[in-house]
């Protein structure tokens, strides 16, 4: 069985491929991928270890009969590399082999015999989402810095959907802080009871890298222990983390007594002097100081001639000052996305809230430090 695919097109599924597979695998299924051909069609399906996986499909050169195998995608990537660009790769099984002939070289590889069906069976629908792949893209951009970085509290390790007053809000939470992004959905439809949904941090990072090649609509699908997101030209699908996510409106204040606005780029400068000079500390904490409509900042633990205030808006207007971590200060400036950012508080013990001028969609809240 012969067929053949552009070089291009090709190297790009094996690419985004790869994300979802493990190289270091002792299990040959978990570093395979599988090739359907029929009617003209290649369909490639991959999974990994931690139940996931991405489908791929597009059209190739073929009119025989339809046919199924499978190799080793890592090693069928480094193959298709040496051919040269723009050219057209032919792929034939024979013997329990796949002859790859890339015009330069002919390679063989052994084909892989153990691929199981691993979609989950027995799925209940419970919410079908439908948004443009911008907008999701950006969720991710500006929430993902917040996600808890490692599985010991797997509840809050992972990007969280949530639809409990039907509307989307996209949450993480790393304990300290708590990123929400206010998304725009073309449509939503709601079957079962549940409306809150995590989808674990190493799948989100590489949704992420295969959805930002892609444009137009993303539909994603929630059942009861899974997700499906499915684009023009692939679907992405896995387990969502079983453990409720953290109860995110306990800690969010429903009012603030004042604000501030202040520039982004001038804070970020002096926040970034201070981050360099504190990557040997564990959590440096750094002195938020306005006064006289001027934000001012300081450190106790290295000297540092700063020597700038910074101009802002404030209402009312009065003497104020908090600690923060400096990590997370600039993480948090970056995230904003803005030219001016919005500062909103209660007092110095309780979170505070940090959002771009004009653009509610999307505020991060951060606890200070003591």
């Amino acid at each position: 069985m012969t067929f053949k695919i552009k070089k291009e097109i090709l190297l790009n599924i094996l690419k985004n491929s790869t994300l979802f597979s493990d190289k270091k695998s002792f299990n040959e299924e978990f570093k395979s991928i599988q090739f359907c051909v029929e009617n003209g069609l290649l369909t490639t399906i991959t999974k990994s270890n931690f139940v996931n996986g991405v489908v791929f499909t597009t059209e190739v050169e073929y009119t025989g009969l339809p046919f199924t195998f499978n190799v080793d995608v890592f090693k069928l990537l480094e193959t298709v590399k040496c051919a040269e660009k723009n050219s057209f790769i032919e792929l034939y099984t024979e013997n329990q082999t796949l002859r790859v002939n890339t015009g330069l070289m002919s390679d063989k590889l052994e084909l892989i015999t153990e691929f199981q069906d691993f979609t989950p069976k027995n799925q209940e629908k419970q919410v079908l989402i439908k948004m443009k792949v911008a907008e999701l893209l950006q969720a991710i951009k500006q929430t993902k810095a917040t996600i808890y970085p490692n599985e010991i509290r797997y509840n809050i390790n992972g990007l969280n959907f949530d639809l409990l007053d039907n509307s989307l809000k996209i949450l993480s939470t790393d304990g300290h802080r708590l990123s929400k992004f206010e998304a725009e959905c073309l449509s939503i439809e709601v079957f079962g009871e549940k409306k809150s949904f995590t989808i674990p941090k190493k799948e989100i990072l590489n949704i992420e890298k295969v959805i930002k090649q892609i444009d137009g609509d993303v539909c994603i699908t929630f059942t009861d222990i899974g997700y499906n997101i499915s684009l023009s030209e692939c679907q992405v699908f896995g387990k969502i983390i079983e453990s409720e996510f953290a109860n995110w409106k306990q800690v969010t204040p429903n009012s603030f007594r004042s604000y501030v606005k202040v520039n982004a780029k001038e804070l970020l400068e002096v926040a970034k002097i201070i981050e360099s000079k504190g990557k040997d500390e564990i959590e440096p904490p750094c002195l938020v100081s306005i006064k006289n409509n001027e934000m001012n900042l300081s450190v106790d633990w290295v000297e540092i001639d700063l020597n700038k205030s910074i101009p802002v808006e404030c209402e009312p207007e009065y003497t104020f000052y908090f600690k923060v971590n400096i990590f997370y200060l600039v993480e948090n400036l970056k995230s904003c996305e803005s030219d001016f950012i919005i500062f909103q508080f209660n007092n110095q013990k309780d979170p505070f809230i940090m959002s771009a001028d004009g653009n509610e969609k999307f505020k991060v809240l951060t606890m200070p430090m003591k």
